[in-house]
C-alpha cells in the first residue's frame, strides 16, 4: 500500500496487511524528489510510482522507479506550459499505462501516452462546458476504458467513454440527494464494475452499482464509529486490491 502525505511532501509504502502503528517500508521524501504537496498516487504493474503534485511551483506528475525511497529524484517528470497541468489532484493509469491527470483548477482531464516526460502536449484533453467537470479531484479507469471522475465542487461523479476527447458530455452523471455524495474525493472501480467513492464530507465510503446513473442510492455505505472515519479522520482516497 502506498500513501501520499501532502503536508509532509512524502510517499510512504507499507507491507500488505499492515495495521496499527506500522512503520513504512519506504519513505520517499526530500528536496531531490520534487514532491509538492502530493495528493494522488498510483503504481503500475512494474512497480513504478506516479504522483500528482498540485503545489504552486511544483505542478507536475512525477514518476519514480519501483522501490524508490529516501531523497530519490524522479525518473521522469511531466511539467511545463504545454502539459495543460494546473493543480493536478488526481492521477491514474489505463491498461496501456497512459497517464490521466485531474486538473482541479482548470476543470480538465489531461491524458499523456505511456512514458511521457517533460513539457509534453497531452494526447487527449477532456475540457469544456459540456463535460460538466467541476473541480475534478479523483479519477479511475474501468476494464472497458471508461473514465470516472469525482467532482467535489458539485458533488457528482461524471463518467466518460473510453477515448473521450475535447468538450464531450459524460455518458452518465451520478449525483443528487439519494447518492449521499458529499465532497467526493477518491474513486476506484472493481473488476465487476462497482464504483467505490471516498466521501470526505460524509465520512464514509459509498459503493454504487456498475450501472449507477442519476440520483441513485448507493448499494452499500461504509460508515460509523467502528470504521475509524470521523470529523478528524475522513477518507479522501480509495484503492482496491
Amino acid at each position: 500500500m502506498y500513501a501520499a502525505n501532502s503536508p509532509a511532501d512524502s510517499i510512504t509504502s507499507y507491507t500488505a496487511g499492515s495495521s496499527g502503528n506500522a512503520s513504512p517500508n519506504t519513505d520517499l521524501s526530500g528536496g531531490n524528489t520534487k514532491l509538492g504537496y502530493p495528493t494522488g498516487v498510483v503504481v503500475d504493474a512494474s512497480g513504478n510510482i506516479y504522483v500528482a503534485n498540485p503545489q504552486a511551483g511544483y505542478t507536475s506528475i512525477t514518476v519514480y522507479a519501483a522501490g524508490s525511497t529516501g531523497n530519490t529524484p524522479p525518473v521522469s517528470t511531466i511539467r511545463g506550459p504545454h502539459t495543460g497541468l494546473k493543480f493536478p489532484y488526481g492521477v491514474t493509469l489505463d491498461s496501456a499505462n497512459n497517464i490521466y491527470a485531474a486538473n482541479n483548477s482548470r476543470n480538465s482531464i489531461t491524458i499523456y501516452s505511456a512514458g511521457t516526460s517533460g513539457d509534453a502536449t497531452p494526447i487527449r484533453k477532456i475540457k469544456g462546458s459540456n463535460t460538466l467537470l467541476e473541480g475534478p479531484f479523483g479519477e479511475a479507469v474501468d476494464g472497458d476504458g471508461n473514465l470516472y471522475v469525482t467532482n467535489p465542487s458539485n458533488n457528482t461523479i461524471t463518467v466518460y467513454a473510453a477515448g473521450a476527447n475535447g468538450d464531450v458530455a459524460p455518458l452518465r452523471i451520478i449525483g443528487g440527494s439519494k447518492t449521499q455524495l458529499n465532497l467526493p474525493r477518491g474513486v476506484a472501480v472493481d473488476s465487476a464494475g462497482q464504483i467505490f467513492v471516498a466521501n470526505q464530507g460524509g465520512a464514509s465510503v459509498l459503493v454504487f452499482a456498475k450501472s449507477a446513473n442519476g440520483n441513485q442510492a448507493p448499494v452499500r455505505v461504509i460508515s460509523g464509529s467502528n470504521t475509524g472515519f470521523d470529523s478528524g479522520l475522513v477518507p479522501t482516497g480509495v484503492a482496491l486490491h
